[in-house]
């Protein structure tokens, strides 16, 4: 579009070159025919102006630059055959050879003015020769010959001044647009400074500022404390799903706002990724930093209106104080995000100053996430099994298989250390696959040992259920190793029911259509909703740990677990009660209806060597 805009602009200037070019031949033409008699000069001026026209009628953006160079050495040629054919270097046509190069500059690049400048060079050296060797004509009697050169003068005078106010007139618009460019220029350069130091949406400094000002902050903090808070909006994600995206930006100004509201003197906001902020706080007083603390706080949980609806968002915030926790901008964002996380797991509107623990914990969760890649391959997850004991008959009636992860380094690692890490990472679900399809494995040998039917309960994450692909996987191993369905039982948690219902009923209830059995671990921990007890086929309630030690002592356990043993009775429920640790606990179960327990009263969780030995000695 710019290119066809230039071209236009070029083909409107030769044009005009041309009239202008024109009026003036013209002029000379009539001055030729009243002062002179008719001769090669009128003949010449008129066939110019008429290979002028036809150039006119030719010029287009294509050709527009070959007709520049004619235009030029067509006048050119003109003079010098005028000054020729009269008079030689005293002809008044010389003087058109300054408005011929100035149109070569207007015109045309170094490539049309330097020939066009040496060859009128060499028209002059022609002239002045042709004066020595007597070649051309000096009339200087002619009665019209003042007249004539005062009349050329006049026309040149006017052509030069002509072109000069094309060129000055042209080279001030071009001053113009160029000064309308630079002012454009500027503002875009303004506009794309601003969006590198500014967000778009909050019109806080961004992350890029938030460096270099921490950094700058941090060599002025001699005898001061640096604090920064690392605040995040945790439950922006669910407004985004409910109320849509649109609603959570306008969320996110309002915070913004309010962050800026509470500033003052050496306290600065910036907006960093996603729903995360950060806030700086240079002071030599811990009790003014304590104070700020509670000044974000206040700030974030006080209710926000946005689009006329009020909410209240939650938010997690980590800190970090400088000399203290680091001593550059890196080390101190990384643990206030170690900080903020660690908030975020344990509390809602939760404050949590950096402590060196955190480092060592996420040091520890990139290890697990690392070396969880090969365990399962080089055979470092192994399985043990912890009995559950009939207290009928104080028969093995079944085992919990319990993942441990053998490291050759570490030792042995407990679940409750990479269990977490896994379903964070989303390995989780690898090593259910391996679990299951272990445990069906292990089922098989003791069948083929004639160690009878024993059931294995293994435990199921929330996110295994999330691919939907778990009935396959089950079903996969039972058909492997031709196991009945019945002897797998699946143990999952009350919260896991409640994260995505329809999903998670869905694959229960194929799996239940199977024959497969279902347990509510640690039952009485969590919501305790009695209606999804049928709704999702539950056949095991697993009463907490926590309620079974001491219960021997502790009257209000002891009527939790009565209740809970009588609720499973009318529901036609099996119950099993984990954490059995001696005789007088699993006396009072089994006095008060207890069917199942399990715990180190009969066993600990056992290698599958160790369990098969028991099992020979059950069987015998």
């Amino acid at each position: 579009m710019m290119l066809r805009y230039l071209a236009s602009k070029e083909v409107y200037r030769v044009r005009k070159t041309i009239i202008i070019a024109v009026i003036a031949l013209s002029l000379l033409l009539v001055n030729e025919i009243l002062l002179t008699q008719y001769d090669n000069v009128e003949t010449a001026l008129m066939v110019t102006m008429f290979g002028m026209l036809l150039l006119y009628l030719w010029s287009n953006s294509d050709t527009v630059q070959v007709i520049s160079g004619l235009i030029l050495w067509g006048i050119s040629t003109l003079v010098f055959y005028l000054s020729w054919s009269y008079d030689g270097i005293y002809n008044s046509a010389l003087f058109a050879y300054p408005c011929i190069i100035l149109l070569a500059y207007i015109m045309g690049s170094r490539l049309l003015v330097i020939p066009m400048f040496i060859a009128i060079s060499i028209q002059i050296i022609i002239l002045v020769y042709a004066h020595e060797a007597n070649l051309v004509n000096v009339d200087q009697n002619s009665p019209y010959l003042y007249r004539n050169r005062a009349v050329n003068l006049l026309v040149v005078l006017s052509l030069f001044g002509s072109i000069s106010f094309v060129f000055i007139r042209n080279f001030k618009l071009a001053l113009k647009k160029r000064a309308e460019n630079i002012t454009f220029l500027q503002h875009q350069l303004n506009q794309a400074d601003k969006l590198l130091k500014y967000d778009e949406l909050t019109s806080l400094a961004n992350e890029s500022v938030f460096e270099k000002e921490c950094a700058s902050l941090l060599t002025r903090a001699n005898n001061l404390q640096l604090g920064l808070f690392i605040l995040d909006v945790s439950n922006l994600r669910q407004i985004n799903n409910t109320l849509g995206h649109h609603f959570g930006s306008m969320a996110l100004v309002q915070v913004a706002k309010r962050l800026n509201l509470i500033l003052q003197g050496e306290e600065f906001a910036y907006r960093l990724s996603g729903y995360s902020f950060a806030l700086l706080k240079l002071t030599g007083s811990p009790k003014e930093m304590d104070f700020f603390r509670e000044k974000i706080l206040q700030a974030m949980t006080t209710k926000f209106e946005v689009d006329g609806i009020e909410i209240f968002l939650t938010c997690s915030i980590g800190v970090t104080v400088a000399p203290f926790d680091g001593h550059s901008v890196e080390e101190l964002q990384k643990n206030a995000y170690l900080a903020q996380q660690y908030a975020d797991e344990h509390s809602v509107n939760n404050i949590c100053y950096f402590e060196p623990f955190m480092k060592t914990k996420e040091a520890d969760k990139y290890f697990y996430i690392h070396e969880l890649k090969n365990a399962m391959k080089t055979g470092q997850l192994v399985l043990f099994y912890q009995p559950k004991i009939d207290f009928k008959n104080n028969q093995i009636v079944g085992v919990e298989a319990l993942i441990r992860w053998q490291h050759p380094t570490r030792g042995l690692i407990a679940p409750n250390e990479f269990i977490p890490v896994a379903e964070e990472s989303g390995q989780i679900v690898d090593i259910t696959k391996w679990a299951i399809n272990h445990a069906c494995k292990d089922i098989s040998k003791w069948q083929a040992a004639g160690h009878g039917d024993v059931s294995v309960a293994i435990n199921i994450s929330i996110v295994d259920f999330r691919s939907g692909v778990l009935p396959q996987i089950v079903f996969k191993a039972l058909s492997s190793h031709n196991i009945n369905p019945n002897l797998l039982e699946l143990e999952i948690t009350e919260s896991t029911i409640f994260e995505d219902t329809d999903h998670v009923q869905e694959q229960i209830n194929k799996m239940s259509a199977r024959g497969i059995s279902f347990a509510i671990d640690d039952f009485g921990t969590g919501y305790s909703n009695l209606g999804y007890l049928n709704q999702f086929n539950v056949t095991i309630l697993k009463i907490d740990q926590s309620f079974i030690r001491n219960i021997v002592d502790n009257s209000h356990n002891q009527h939790i677990v009565k209740a809970i043993i009588s609720l499973s009775k009318s529901l036609a429920i099996e119950n099993v009660a984990e954490g059995v640790e001696d005789l007088e606990t699993a006396d009072w179960l089994k006095i008060n209806g207890c069917a199942l327990g399990q715990g180190y009263y009969w066993a600990k969780p056992l290698s599958f060597v160790d369990f098969c030995q028991l099992l020979t000695k059950e069987y015998t």
